[in-house]
């Protein structure tokens, strides 16, 4: 022990002793230096016998490498999904690092000397006592920075600048920069963009994103300045939201740009072709979001006659989605056709399309699949049909067309929907999706939809299945009321349709009404679907598969008479494996409309 503390156990005794006889001699007592010096050794020893102590526990019998790991997996900025909940993730960090130095000198240790502990830092605009140390501690490795600052003060300040400014010194070290800022244009803050004017060689990715108090700054996107003194050649991905790359970009070769809320001043529309001089600059891209909101101006530009005649190639290009985001005035998605025109990409390039419920649609189903393609001579291959009420997202309008599956609303233009069921182009569809909210379909047009479909192999229904008209119109609809009524439907056609359907499936799903609990008192009439198995069964066209959620008990045997398999599932709120009807759409929306671009304040 004397070779740790330096402290010699018998003299410390020898000296001790004498002292402790002489206390109540005022005439002998010790120096107060004397007194400090030993109380001094004796907290240091107590401190190694304590560390004795802890070394016996299992946990400290770990290398610190493994150690070090175990504390970087409570990095919740590390692991951040959802950029909303940003602040409470760094609220957790700075709690986890203070509770970790705080245990004992060996874990304090550690994790000073684990760089990948530090190396996603939170920068607020005031000042944070573990910011200073996560640059330092973070060593020599790459970082990731969110940047956040006060919406509210309408001013710059000494915080908010020293904040950049740190970032900026930092910026060669950078790979992700994410920022939360409410910089207008000819403002004081907008001085920050010229701190931010250094080399940036790491840099991969960027999200430049408005937070304020206003939904969108007043004059329109903000066009960005020169950003990292026009040096970051690793760049590969930029986000923008309510900011604009200018049409002399900086940003090239780029594999993702994604822009958000675009508009010009007033508010007005700038046109899909707006930015086709930037999107030209990345012939690389896979990823191209871009949704412009504000009505429709004489302020669009023009597509520029050198992309009508040379179109924009992107060999690469995986997901193309484009949004017109409007509740003003009618919008038109006549500049999407236009756009599409100036652009080449693959075939199997998914493409999302949404539009508001006001939105005037000027786009043909050829538009829709085939403008844009390297080969739109060659036919598409649709083997999964999907389609979603477009109540159930807020009554957006919607059109994706991904690697197989074409999702479409009920609500999509109607001179579409025609198209699409005359044309042919479903003619290779195996699996139908419906999930259908009042009000619904009416037996005609579900008639038309499942007639062209002729290899059909497989439907799954969802909505409010527990009345009687959304079964009722799907089984009449699938030829139940023309073979026992053949005068519904005209002379020649008194026999069942789809002959190749193998497999059908009723899911009980109603937002306003779903389930509490597995037990809850909601049972479905399958009396429709036993009618329709029997009258299959009978014309030699059996079903193999019939599953309907919460269905009677007397009526799943009557289909069991019918039907190889037969079950009834249950699904209720909090359900593991939640309901699919929610995340059709909604998976796609937030291509244009992410949760972690909303407010987070």
């Amino acid at each position: 022990m004397s070779t740790v503390t330096d402290l010699h156990f018998p003299n410390f005794a020898n000296e001790v002793g004498p002292m402790l006889l002489a206390a109540g001699d005022s005439h002998r007592l010790p120096d107060s230096r004397s007194l400090d010096r030993l109380e001094k050794e004796l907290n240091l020893a107590t401190c190694h016998v304590r560390s004795l102590k802890n070394a016996e526990h299992g946990i400290n019998a770990l290398a610190p490498e493994i150690l070090g790991q175990i504390f970087a997996s409570l990095d919740s900025l590390r692991a951040l999904g959802n950029q909303a909940d940003l602040h409470h993730a760094s609220s957790q960090k700075s709690r986890a690092l203070l509770t970790i130095m705080h245990v004992c000198r060996q874990w304090r240790s550690v994790a000073l000397t684990t760089p990948n502990l530090w190396n996603h830092i939170h920068v607020r605009q005031a000042p944070h006592p573990l910011v200073s140390l996560s640059f330092t501690s973070s060593g020599h490795l790459p970082l990731t920075i969110y940047y956040t600052e006060d919406w509210t003060r309408t001013t710059e300040t000494t915080d908010e600048s020293e904040a950049v400014r740190v970032i900026a010194e930092h910026i060669n070290r950078v790979v992700d920069l994410i920022m939360y800022i409410p910089w207008p244009a000819n403002s004081p803050k907008a001085r920050n963009w010229t701190i931010l004017d250094r080399e940036a060689p790491m840099l991969k990715a960027i999200q430049i994103i408005w937070v304020a108090s206003s939904r969108r700054p007043e004059s329109g996107s903000i066009v960005l300045p020169r950003l990292f003194a026009d040096w970051h050649p690793q760049l590969e991905r930029v986000t923008l939201c309510n900011y604009t790359p200018s049409p002399e970009s900086q940003f090239r070769d780029l594999r993702s740009l994604v822009l958000h809320h675009q508009s010009l001043i007033q508010h007005t529309h700038p046109g899909f072709c707006h930015f086709l001089p930037v999107i030209a600059e990345s012939p690389r891209l896979e990823e191209l979001i871009v949704d412009c909101e504000g009505s429709v101006s004489d302020l669009r530009s023009p597509p520029d006659g050198r992309f009508l005649d040379n179109p924009v190639s992107l060999p690469h290009l995986r997901i193309l989605a484009l949004g017109l985001c409007s509740r003003w005035r009618a919008e038109t998605t006549g500049d999407a056709a236009t756009f599409l025109s100036c652009l080449r990409m693959p075939d199997r390039t998914s493409r999302y399309l949404f539009t508001m419920d006001d939105c005037e649609w000027e786009l043909s189903l050829s538009d829709l699949m085939d403008r844009g393609r390297l080969q739109p001579s060659m036919p598409r291959f649709i083997r999964k049909l999907q389609m979603v009420s477009s109540k159930d997202l807020d009554w957006w309008r919607a059109f994706a067309l991904e690697d197989d599956p074409l999702t479409i609303t009920t609500k999509l233009d109607v001179d579409i929907r025609a198209t699409m069921i005359t044309s042919g182009v479903l003619s290779g569809v195996e699996d139908l999706v419906l999930v259908l909210l009042p009000p619904y379909p009416c037996l005609l047009e579900l008639q038309s939809v499942f007639e062209s479909l002729p290899s059909l192999r497989h439907i799954a229904v969802s909505g409010p299945i527990r009345g009687s008209v959304l079964l009722s119109n799907v089984t009449n609809a699938l030829g139940l009321c023309r073979s026992r009524h053949p005068s519904v439907v005209s002379a020649d056609d008194g026999s069942l349709s789809n002959f190749l359907l193998e497999s059908l499936s009723f899911l009980y799903y109603d937002p306003s009404r779903l389930p509490q609990t597995e037990d809850d008192d909601i049972q479905v009439d399958g009396t429709m679907v036993a009618l329709l198995a029997e009258e299959r069964a009978r014309r030699g066209v059996p079903l193999r598969q019939v599953v309907i959620e919460r269905c009677r008990d007397e009526h799943l045997g009557w289909i069991q008479e019918h039907v190889t398999s037969v079950a009834s599932i249950k699904r209720w709120e909090g359900y593991p494996g939640d309901y699919h009807e929610k995340l059709i759409l909604k998976k796609m929306l937030a291509r244009v409309q992410p949760q972690q671009l909303r407010s987070m304040y």
